[in-house]
């Protein structure tokens, strides 16, 4: 890092940060050898039609199949799931012994209706049992079919619908993942 304040002609900001760091994609490599980097992603999978499914008043840990169709869900190729954890649990530094996330049938749900990127609004996509087996069964199902990932989205305030997704990851060469600026529009 540079500073006037100490004696250099300009400012200049160094940053340290991990693949996985605040609102990131992870590619099927994450789990999966051999398989796409970030850096091959073609844009038109990380920029288009999304729908935000609402899954705010669900009561335990894991999203169901159930769960996603009574929120909506009906083959789209870009999901967003909004739950309770977008009251402010992704601002939080460490996991929380409580959140929601995608249990393994509904994983498997959306493998099928030929999504290909979904996103949670948590700093995982597995709920605690499936991050506490070591396994990462959610992880493992997703990447093997080629899903991207979405994690850390701030839902918060956003309302249930159709919006234009639009995902910008870092191109990390060779990376399983990378940080992404990710904007949803309305309209």
């Amino acid at each position: 890092m540079y500073s006037i304040a100490e004696g250099s002609d300009y400012n200049v900001t160094g940053w340290r940060l991990h693949a996985h760091t605040g609102t990131h994609v992870e590619t099927g490599l994450h789990y999966v050898d051999g398989r796409e980097t970030i850096d091959a992603v073609a844009a038109e999978r990380l920029v288009g039609p999304a729908r935000v499914l609402d899954l705010t008043a669900l009561a335990g840990e894991e999203i169901g199949p159930g769960d996603l169709r009574r929120a909506g869900y009906d083959g789209e190729e870009r999901v967003l799931l909004k739950t309770r954890n977008s009251a402010g649990a992704i601002r939080l530094a460490e996991k929380q012994g409580s959140w929601v996330g995608l249990g393994p049938a509904a994983a498997r749900l959306l493998v099928e209706g030929g999504t290909r990127l979904v996103g949670v609004d948590y700093l995982s996509v597995e709920t605690p049992a499936g991050e506490a087996s070591g396994d990462w069964p959610v992880h493992r199902i997703l990447c093997e079919a080629g899903l991207l990932l979405l994690e850390v989205l701030d839902l918060d305030g956003v309302a249930p619908g159709e919006y234009l997704l639009a995902c910008l990851p870092l191109r990390l060469e060779g990376g399983e993942a990378a940080p992404a600026r990710v904007v949803l529009i309305e309209g």
